[in-house]
């Protein structure tokens, strides 16, 4: 769960 959280927000981070 913490690791798809991180990706999400890493992805949130890098496309905005």
């Amino acid at each position: 769960m913490s690791y798809s959280f991180h990706h999400y927000i890493l992805c949130a981070s890098a496309t905005h």
